[in-house]
């Protein structure tokens, strides 16, 4: 079959085409684990049963590639629609969204993807006869594809309560079955994203029994295990919303401190204790100021120690007045 792909289109433009077919719907949805088309609620004696009228994407709308503050965002604000920053790709030509009822976004619902899903796999169960589609998808080597814009409602939760007020997040998962784990980039760039939504909007990330929190799951709005144990554990721990509100306001890197030079004046370094206890003695005897340190296996006649280097200078000259040779060494605290 031909492969579905992303269709580079004019460079100037950075345009990228998604067109799959009814009949390359079909085939992808065969290369998904049944876990994730059961997640979705395909069945997997369902498969080839999509009518093509349900299947057909309607025309060839186009997505632009992210580009800094080219390329999408500025289509993004002339279409008046807005996306997540941290979007790769973003593209609605499935039409699978609609208004929010002049709601604005008010919490947050991650999804899990019940597998690790391609692009291709996740695009063909959106466009397949199932009524889905998230705001965002995140997959797990952390590229993030934007399906439906902040502004109209989603198709995610299976709710329109929940859906008509909801920002949607659908996460890969790294492991099939067992915790349903999610890889470390995927959760941090879930945790981002949601960090991004939380400051646009002005939600105050938190979970509370029963969906009344800002941050919700899909298992409490409908018969699911979604978003799975790992995940459910993030959110009902509170570590997830931890992590939200530590993306929301990072604290400054900690300067790394410079290192205190102090200036030690050395009238000299001796093997042997007795002679640097000789050179003490005559250096007191011109009353001057001197102690031993012993290091790196040597005896050191310490005159003085100084934070500042002219001030060691001129003991460096008083010794030299004195009949006795010194230096100035750096010291590092």
């Amino acid at each position: 079959m031909d492969e579905f792909k992303f269709d580079m289109g004019d460079p100037k433009e950075n345009v990228i085409v998604v067109d799959m077919t009814p009949e390359q719907v079909q085939k992808i949805l065969q290369t998904v684990p049944k876990e994730a088309l059961e997640n979705y609620g395909i069945g997997l004696d369902s498969i080839g049963n999509d009518t093509p009228r349900e299947a057909v994407v309607e025309g060839r709308v186009f997505a632009a590639k992210i580009l800094g503050d080219g390329g999408a965002t500025t289509r993004m604000v002339r279409e008046g629609y807005t996306i997540t920053d941290l979007a790769d790709f973003y593209w609605f030509g499935h039409q699978k969204w609609s208004g929010r009822g002049g709601k604005t976004p008010g919490f947050i619902i991650p999804h899990h993807m019940a597998g690790n899903l391609s692009v291709e796999q996740f695009y063909a169960i959106m466009a397949s006869s199932r009524q889905m589609s998230p705001t965002v998808s995140v997959h797990t080597d952390g590229t993030v594809y934007a399906w439906v814009p902040e502004e109209m409602r989603p198709w995610t939760t299976g709710s329109y309560t929940a859906d008509q007020d909801a920002l949607t997040l659908e996460i890969a998962n790294d492991e099939i079955g067992g915790d349903w784990h999610v890889s470390d980039t995927a959760y941090d760039t879930a945790v981002a994203i949601c960090a991004e939504w939380c400051k646009r909007y002005g939600i105050d990330p938190h979970w509370a029994p029963g969906a009344m929190g800002t941050l919700q799951m899909h298992k409490e709005w409908a018969p699911t295990a979604c978003p799975g144990p790992y995940l459910s554990r993030k959110i009902e721990s509170g570590q997830m919303e931890a992590d939200i509100k530590a993306a929301m306001n990072p604290k400054p890197p900690t300067p790394t401190p410079k290192p205190t030079v102090k200036y030690r004046v050395q009238a000299g370094a001796f093997k042997s204790e007795e002679k640097c206890d000789a050179m003490i003695n005559s250096i007191h005897q011109k009353g001057l100021q001197a102690i031993k340190k012993y290091e790196k296996g040597l005896w050191k006649v310490q005159c003085g120690l100084f934070n500042d280097k002219d001030n060691a200078l001129k003991l460096v000259d008083t010794l030299a007045n004195k009949g006795f040779v010194a230096a100035v060494v750096e010291v590092k605290a």
